[in-house]
């Protein structure tokens, strides 16, 4: 995840600090949201300490699943999730255009 933010233009770091990422195994398919701010995006770029106080600068990532492939209703259900962060990527680009 690191280093797919760190692949990322600048404006595209600080604009989408959303990720998601969409894993098989086998026959289980699963979501993984990240999200992270301002702060964790400096302390990538060593511009400053990570803050030890309990806030909210670290990467978090939570994991969603398993959809069962061979099971119609699991895909059909996981189908509309991947359209939906399909529709708002596609936001965040027209967003990111508009930007420049």
């Amino acid at each position: 995840m690191v280093a797919w933010i760190k692949s990322d233009g600048d404006l595209a770091q600080r604009t989408n600090t959303t990720r998601f990422h969409i894993s098989q195994d086998r026959h289980e398919v699963f979501v993984t949201v990240a999200k992270y701010n301002q702060e964790y995006l400096d302390y990538l770029n060593n511009k400053l300490p990570l803050s030890l106080k309990g806030d909210s600068s670290f990467l978090t990532m939570h994991q969603y699943g398993p959809w069962k492939t061979p099971n119609k209703s699991s895909v059909t259900n996981l189908g509309a999730i991947i359209l939906a962060i399909t529709l708002r990527a596609e936001e965040e680009i027209k967003n990111e255009k508009r930007a420049v």
